[in-house]
C-alpha cells in the first residue's frame, strides 16, 4: 500500500476486510479481492494469483530427534478445516497424506474447525498440523512461526485470487489506477 500511496498521493484508500461477499455491482465497495473460481455475477474478474494447499505447523512442534515425514504428520493432531470450498478441489487429510506417501492414513480424527481463520490461529497456537491456503499464511511462514511441511508435496487447487470490480466503477480514474496497480504487483506463492 505504501507503493500505491507514493505513486498516487491524491487517491485515498480505505480497506474493509471481511469474510462477507460485498456486492460490488451495487456499489458496496469499488474493488475487491476474492478467492474462488473467478466468475461472479456483475463484476469483471482479473486473475491475481493461483493458490495451493500446504501442510503447516508451529515451529515448536517440529521433532528434534527425527525428520519430518508423512508418518510423523500422521502421529500429530490434525486440524481439519470444515469451511466449504465449493469447486476448489481442496484435499482432505486422507487425500493429502495419501499423496505424501503415508503408509497409514488416519480417519477424520483430530481438531475440526469451521473457520479458515480459526484453523490458521490453531496452527499458530501449536494446537496441531493444518492444511491451509499458502497465501493466507505467507506472513507466518516468512516470520518462521509456521513451517511448511513436506514442501515437495504440491496440491494446487482450482480456486485462485482475483481482483473484482463492477465495470462501471472501473471507468473512474482512481478505481482503474488501483486495479491496474494491484494487477501489476509481483505474484507470490
Amino acid at each position: 500500500m505504501d507503493d500505491f500511496s507514493t505513486n498516487y498521493p491524491t487517491i485515498d484508500v480505505r480497506l474493509d476486510v471481511s469474510d462477507r461477499v460485498i456486492d460490488l455491482a451495487q456499489g458496496e465497495a469499488d474493488v475487491g479481492i476474492r478467492c474462488g473460481l473467478g466468475s461472479w455475477k456483475g463484476v469483471k474478474s482479473t486473475f491475481l494469483m493461483s493458490e495451493e494447499i500446504i501442510a503447516v505447523c508451529h515451529n515448536r512442534l517440529l521433532p528434534v530427534d527425527r525428520e519430518v515425514t508423512a508418518g510423523w504428520i500422521v502421529e500429530q493432531t490434525l486440524i481439519h478445516d470444515g469451511t466449504p470450498h465449493p469447486g476448489g478441489d481442496f484435499p482432505t487429510w486422507a487425500e493429502w497424506l495419501g499423496r505424501s506417501g503415508a503408509n497409514q492414513v488416519p480417519s477424520e480424527r483430530g481438531l475440526k474447525i469451521n473457520s479458515t481463520a480459526a484453523v490458521i490461529q490453531a496452527a499458530v497456537a501449536a494446537r496441531g498440523v493444518a492444511l491451509v491456503r499458502r497465501a493466507l499464511v505467507a506472513q507466518e511462514l516468512d516470520s518462521g512461526r509456521l513451517v511448511h511441511l513436506l514442501p515437495d508435496v504440491r496440491w494446487p487447487v482450482k480456486w485462485a485470487y482475483y481482483i473484482v470490480a463492477a465495470p462501471k466503477a472501473l471507468r473512474r480514474y482512481e478505481i482503474a489506477a488501483f486495479h491496474d496497480w494491484l494487477a501489476s504487483r509481483p505474484k507470490s506463492g
